[in-house]
Formats: structure tokens, C-alpha cells, sequence
């Protein structure tokens, strides 16, 4: 690799550092939606927008969204992005790498004025984990306009609800409708992303290539503090040797195979 190359991808890193230490629980990472951290990061992944070249906004739900325009006016999106909410105890790259990974980009097409037959929209996210309120990937369902109202009757640990949490926040919960994208010239979306375990180092590998789309289900279950991500929460053939989250998971995954369905469960 280059100097320059190194260079980039060092300040990728360091600002991964900076997003790091915006947690709710220190020294572990906790970042959940529509909290302090929550805005906090936003603010700073937007100063970065900016710095790039970006024009940038906060839309209804609390998602930060920067756009790098085209060469010509009314251009095609292309978008990317991720999210900036993380798990209770979360890794630094997971969602951040996909966020600041494009904003590296872009800057790099900003300094050398050059523009390119598709606008560039990198998009924060807001939720993808659903920490909080137990409703999941809100953020990018209200863009693809499959965001049930009712989600907005939903409370956190302390009773609140999500539409009094996002007026606190200064999101619009009247507004949901703003953020759907569909037939508003977005071409495509490409996501780069880095789910942190130890599946491809034990395989030997240095790069997975998806082949199926992740569907995510949210139930509560009482068990010993073991979060973890589904990259990392992988079921072992050896039961007797493992601990009982790992035989739970082992009969949840007999329960899905009945239905034909390939599932990974993590803890949070």
C-alpha cells in the first residue's frame, strides 16, 4: 500500500477512535437511538460531511444525511452508508466503517474537484439494532417506505415512547413520510461493512462475500450477560462443551430448520 493509502485509511481509523468514545457505559460501547450519543455522533459525522464537500441534514427520524451533488443537476442518488447506533458492548467498526469509509471518498473527489454523473448521498442511520425500543432497521425501512406508525407506540426500559423520544430529540414524528425515498431518483444503494468476529479469521479467510439477505426477529429471553453479534454469535457442533447460550441457540436453530429457515440469534 501507498503512503497516501496508508494515510487514508488511517484517518478512517483514528475517526473511529473519536466515534468510540461516545458510548452511554464506558469503557464499553453502548450507542443507542434518539439518546445524547446518539446526537453527539451525528454532529460530529456531519462536521466530517461537510469537511467533504457535503451539504448535509437531519431528516424526521434522526438519520444524518450528506449529499455530494452530481456534474449535472437532477443527477441519480447513488447512496450508501450505515448505521451509527451500535449493540450494548459493540465493536468500533460495526455501521461506522460503512458511514466513514464513503465520507473518506468523497473528500478525496471534493480535493480534486471531481464530480461524477451520480449524486453521492452517504446516509448515518439512526437505529439498525433496535437497543432501545425492540423495532429494528427504522432508519432505512421509513426510506424504503415500509415504516409501520404503530412503531412509534413502542417505549423503551423507561416508558417512554418513541414519538415522545423523537420530539425530545427534535425529530418530527409527523413526518415520517418525508423520509421515504422511493421514486425520488435513488439509483442504488451500496453499503461496505465490517461485522467484527472471529468467523473468517478461524476460517482463514480475509474477505465474505454475502449470498443471502439478513431478516431480523426481536424477542426477550432471560440469561447470563454474554452480547455478542450475530457475525460473532456462531453455534458450535460440540454441546456438551458449550455454555448454555450456545445449547439454547443450538435448539432455536432446530426449531428454525423445521421452517426452512437459516438463522444466527445473538445476545444484547
Amino acid at each position: 500500500m501507498s503512503a497516501s493509502g496508508c494515510r487514508f485509511g488511517d484517518s478512517i481509523l483514528a475517526r473511529a477512535e473519536r466515534l468510540a468514545a461516545i458510548t452511554q457505559d464506558a469503557p464499553r460501547l453502548t450507542r443507542a437511538y434518539l439518546t445524547p450519543e446518539h446526537r453527539q455522533a451525528g454532529e460530529l459525522i456531519a462536521s466530517w460531511m461537510r469537511e467533504a464537500g457535503m451539504s448535509v441534514h437531519w431528516d424526521a427520524l434522526g438519520n444524518v444525511v450528506g449529499r455530494y451533488e452530481g456534474a449535472v443537476a437532477d443527477a441519480p442518488v447513488l447512496m450508501t452508508g450505515s448505521h451509527l447506533d451500535t449493540v450494548r458492548n459493540a465493536g468500533r467498526y460495526d455501521g461506522l466503517f460503512g458511514i466513514l469509509s464513503p465520507i473518506a471518498c468523497v473528500a478525496d473527489l471534493h480535493r480534486r474537484g471531481v464530480r461524477l454523473p451520480v449524486a453521492i448521498e452517504v446516509v448515518a442511520f439512526g437505529d439498525e439494532e433496535g437497543v432501545r425500543f425492540g423495532v429494528t432497521l427504522i432508519g432505512s425501512k421509513a426510506m424504503a417506505g415500509a415504516f409501520n406508525p404503530a412503531w412509534l407506540d413502542a417505549t423503551d426500559a423507561d416508558g417512554l415512547s418513541m414519538r415522545d423520544a423523537l420530539r425530545e430529540f427534535g425529530g418530527d414524528p409527523e413526518a415520517v413520510a418525508s423520509v421515504d425515498r422511493r421514486d425520488k431518483g435513488v439509483v442504488a444503494f451500496i453499503e461496505s461493512h465490517i461485522e467484527q468476529g472471529p468467523v473468517l479469521l478461524n476460517a482463514g479467510l480475509s474477505l465474505g462475500v454475502v449470498t443471502a439477505i439478513a431478516v431480523r426477529a426481536v424477542s426477550a429471553a432471560s440469561s447470563p450477560d454474554w452480547p455478542d453479534t450475530p457475525a460473532r454469535c456462531r453455534c458450535r457442533p460440540d454441546r456438551t462443551r458449550s455454555p448454555p447460550q450456545v445449547r439454547w441457540c443450538w435448539r432455536l436453530s432446530g426449531t428454525a430448520r423445521c421452517i426452512r429457515v437459516w438463522s444466527v440469534r445473538s445476545g444484547g
